[in-house]
């Protein structure tokens, strides 16, 4: 049986005393323990309160008991805890620190929290940061992620320029969301995108990966809202219009910025709805976006809102005349003050010379107005002019050119021309794929014509198809796929069962429009 000296209490073997916590396995004198450490008491204090209990009584004892209680209670902590918790009780700042850097060092969480708020905010004239970072990404290597604001921003303090930006944006990324934080993450996405951005203005392949990076950066900060960003972006697709993907990116981005109140924004977006840039062309939608703009004082948009209500007034009064020359007379002036749409139906009327005196050059010239407004008619017709040679001199490039820009828009016919340069190979290389792309979008917006293609197409490998498609056409009234349907049913091709009567039933149809094969066909005169 073993007896305390301080305090009398017996245990069956040396041990800690569960009444005054003295430590019997441990010399006071030479090997102090935690207890004795962070209560700074010597063999003599205990001594000396071994005596205080026995003439102190009740009250004493009951008192000293408490305090050997919670001191048990400290020796449970782990061994990080008590290094801590003795820095906590230093009053040397220099133990101090140093105790903390060892709990530290041992995996104490807290004390990495403390060592990087003391080395970020500099108390104790301990700024150091590098240091604070060092124990921030301790922290977060321990799994706590509290402090990843501080780290982002002790990294776009200890480095300028765009690695200290990156480093930073890594860590506001694995940080809780909040305002604060987003408005953090926006001004590096910002400042990252201005940065690659004007690193990027040669034709260098480094370059051209810095604008990569540019845009990623920007389009990181205009999902997260920033009208800048957004409109940064737009003039960046802008200008290469002729991609139509970016054109469509374009777009999208004034959009974003209009809608978020942007008068210039709102301005261009009228300018994409007018003229068919990267959406189809929506004269209403036009003027109700440069209203919107022109309300916050946009003056180009007030100048757009003007002249759409003096083109609206004379293509009013156009739709409403019935003399062809004083239509064509309102025609002009609208024409002339850019109305795209007056400009196509103009050139109309010059080209087969309603109201005025037929001139296919005068009609090209008008068409080349409207295409340059990116009007899918006025390209369209464009288009056509360059691949006959009729009103300007024949070109299949800038036909192809042409028919390329107004298919873009949704243009069913310019999109079946369009197929038949892939199909004949003018003004481009012959793709047969590309043409029934083209073709099967021009059909499934009901172009007779490329409904008829596609059918002679899958004739020869797909009856189903075939027959579906030359029923589409025939029944828009297309002569040739009346006649070719009713030879199907005829001859019992593609599929079908012999019918004479439907066949009998096309023949009719075709022959009503001229078709002089399925009028012999109902005559006899190629029945076998």
């Amino acid at each position: 049986m073993w007896k305390c000296p301080v305090c009398g209490a017996e245990a069956p073997a040396v041990t800690l005393c569960g009444q005054c916590g003295f430590d019997g396995s441990r010399d006071y004198e030479h090997y102090p323990t935690v207890f004795a450490v962070t209560n700074t008491q010597s063999i003599q204090t205990l001594q000396e309160t071994r005596a205080k209990l026995a003439a102190g009584g009740h009250a004493v004892r009951t008192a000293l008991q408490r305090k050997a209680s919670r001191q048990q209670q400290l020796l449970q902590l782990s061994p990080e805890a008590h290094v801590f918790l003795l820095g906590q009780q230093e009053t040397d700042p220099q133990r101090r620190l140093a105790y903390y850097r060892g709990a530290a060092f041992m995996g104490c969480l807290p004390a990495m929290r403390l060592l990087g708020d003391l080395y970020s905010s500099g108390k104790h004239a301990l700024y150091d940061t590098a240091q604070a970072i060092f124990w921030y990404k301790k922290l977060v290597e321990a799994g706590d992620t509290s402090r990843c604001v501080q780290l982002g921003d002790c990294c776009r303090n200890a480095e300028s320029g765009v690695q200290g930006l990156e480093e930073a944006l890594r860590w506001y990324a694995l940080a809780a969301d909040s305002q604060a934080v987003r408005k953090k993450r926006l001004t590096c996405c910002l400042e990252l995108g201005r940065l690659y951005y004007n690193s990027g203005s040669d034709e260098t392949d480094t370059a051209a990966n810095d604008r990569k990076q540019a845009l990623y950066y920007y389009e990181k900060a205009a999902e997260m809202g920033d009208i800048t960003a957004q409109k940064t972006l737009a003039e960046y697709f802008l200008r290469a219009i002729h991609i139509q993907q970016h054109c469509k990116k374009a777009f999208f981005w004034f959009e974003q910025a209009a809608q978020q109140g942007d008068a210039p924004s709102q301005y261009e977006l009228g300018l994409c709805f007018e003229i068919g840039r990267g959406t189809k062309p929506d004269r209403g939608k036009a003027a109700e976006w440069y209203a919107k703009a022109a309300a916050q004082g946009h003056e180009k948009a007030q100048e757009k809102m003007q002249l759409l209500t003096a083109q609206s007034g004379w293509c009013e009064k156009a739709c409403q005349a019935d003399d062809p020359a004083k239509k064509a007379e309102y025609l002009l002036e609208a024409a002339q003050l850019g109305s795209a749409d007056a400009q196509c139906e103009l050139g109309d009327c010059y080209a087969k010379g309603r109201g005025v005196s037929a001139d296919i050059a005068k009609a090209a010239r008008w068409y080349e107005k409207a295409a340059k407004q990116g009007n899918a008619q006025g390209l369209y017709k464009m288009g056509c002019c360059c691949l006959s040679g009729v009103g300007v001199a024949q070109n299949n490039d800038r036909a192809f050119s042409y028919f390329t820009q107004a298919a873009d828009q949704g243009h069913a016919e310019a999109q079946y021309a369009l197929g038949n340069c892939y199909n004949s190979g003018k003004g481009t290389a012959a793709s047969a794929s590309q043409a029934v792309e083209w073709y099967t979008k021009a059909a499934r917006q009901g172009n007779a014509e490329a409904q008829l293609k596609l059918a002679e197409r899958y004739g020869k490998e797909n009856d189903a198809k075939a027959v579906t498609w030359y029923r589409k056409a025939a029944g828009a009234g297309n002569a040739e796929a009346q006649y070719k349907l009713g030879n199907c049913y005829y001859r019992g091709l593609c599929g079908l069962q012999k019918d004479a009567d439907k066949a009998m039933e096309l023949f009719r149809k075709a022959a009503r429009q001229g078709h002089k094969a399925a009028g012999k066909m109902l005559a006899g005169w190629m029945i076998p």
